[in-house]
């Protein structure tokens, strides 16, 4: 299977995607070829690890053939379903882009996991300030402009508190209440061809935003 628990027999594969550090995780677990920290409270990742390259880019996947999908190497009760997100109002909004993972169908197919996905406005956010902001990083890699021979990518949610208020509210979605970030955070990992490693890093409050 390609959805697998953090067995020992996995921690070696993880360590290799993630041997620049790693935050801190609730749940961990391989997906495909990324690591996620799904936090079964909130039933959205609490962040999601990628290493892509160059050829990570480019492929035969067509995200026209994926379909967003329930992931079952949870407990039922602790996940999303895809009835939560029916007419919620929200988009599937990925936190591995599919973009990043078109080598083949299956690597694809793997960003569609419930698991991966969490709330997000569509208009102004999803379709996009967050979809921009995926397109810039993957320049790094490409063309005559591409820096990078390696990105290292961890992408998460974020539940912060009002500044007036000094509250942490936030909506959910479903009858699964699943909960809606405020905050989607960004952290990228340069690996240069040439040069030292640089780190760019995004925190986006979760909000329509007018296109500029």
């Amino acid at each position: 299977k390609s959805q697998q628990w953090l067995y020992p027999s996995n921690i070696d594969k993880a360590a290799s995607i993630m041997k620049y550090g790693s935050p801190q995780y609730n749940t961990l677990r391989i997906q495909g070829d990324t690591v996620v920290s799904f936090d079964t409270k909130t039933k959205v990742p609490s962040w999601v690890y990628e290493k892509i390259s160059l050829r990570d880019l480019y492929g035969d996947a067509n995200r026209e053939k994926s379909q967003f999908k329930e992931d079952s190497s949870f407990p039922n009760e602790h996940v999303s379903h895809l009835k939560d997100f029916f007419r919620s109002g929200y988009d599937r909004g990925h936190l591995a882009p599919a973009g990043n993972h078109k080598s083949n169908q299956k690597a694809q197919n793997e960003t569609f996991i419930l698991s991966n996905i969490a709330p997000q406005i569509g208009k102004g956010f999803n379709r996009g300030i967050w979809n921009d902001i995926e397109k810039k990083t993957r320049r790094l890699l490409r063309g005559s402009k591409g820096i990078a021979k390696e990105l290292h990518i961890v992408t998460g949610t974020l539940f912060l508190p009002n500044q007036k208020t000094k509250e942490v509210r936030y909506p959910v979605i479903g009858e699964g209440n699943v909960a809606v970030p405020t905050h989607f955070f960004k952290v990228v990992l340069v690996i240069k061809n040439e040069g030292e490693p640089e780190v760019f890093s995004f925190l986006v409050p979760h909000k329509k935003y007018q296109p500029n």
